[in-house]
């Protein structure tokens, strides 16, 4: 990630880097590994900033990456990054930029599904399938909690009351507009 176009001694013979620029430049790459271990044997004389000319920082935390190399870490090396980007557009497109207050039947049961599937993806990287399963069966099967019910219950008693209102401007109108003769 910081010397993508030349091979270290660990990489297999004919890999072929997944990018074609540096991601990572010499601050974040010396945050993440700032201790020179032992070289390879290949790297003995040359020291460089390969992979296996280095060992991981003491006591490093991902409170100490900063939001660019995090970033950079999740998009090329966390197997859910696919996952967890899914799930965050069904998140903007149905709560955080909705153009509407409503989806379709058939939009609800796609968004359900990749939803589903996206939790079931993550608990089967955490080990936590099973669990993780049961509680999806128990949330689909449960009725809405009460605050919810109330909350939709008082929802729909507003729309109600506020159709209510627009027919009795539209009969005072009608009554208002003259009739031809």
């Amino acid at each position: 990630m910081r010397e993508p176009n030349i091979p270290c001694c660990q990489c297999p013979p004919g890999f072929i880097f997944p990018m074609t620029g540096q991601l990572i430049d010499l601050q974040s790459w010396k945050v993440m590994f700032n201790l020179p271990e032992l070289p390879c044997p290949l790297h003995r004389i040359v020291p460089s900033d390969l992979i296996c000319t280095v060992s991981a920082s003491r006591g490093i935390d991902v409170r100490h990456l900063g939001d660019q190399l995090t970033k950079v870490l999740i998009e090329q090396c966390c197997p859910l990054r696919q996952t967890i980007e899914k799930l965050i557009l069904i998140r903007n497109k149905v709560q955080g930029h909705a153009s509407e207050g409503r989806i379709s039947d058939v939009d609800y049961g796609g968004y359900k599904l990749d939803i589903t599937s996206g939790i079931m993806e993550i608990a089967k990287v955490c080990k936590n399938e099973a669990a993780t399963k049961h509680s999806l069966s128990d949330v689909n099967k449960r009725s809405l909690d009460a605050t919810l019910c109330i909350q939709y219950q008082n929802m729909l008693l507003e729309q109600i009351q506020k159709e209510k209102r627009l027919e009795e401007k539209i009969d005072d109108i009608v009554v208002q507009i003259p009739t031809k003769k």
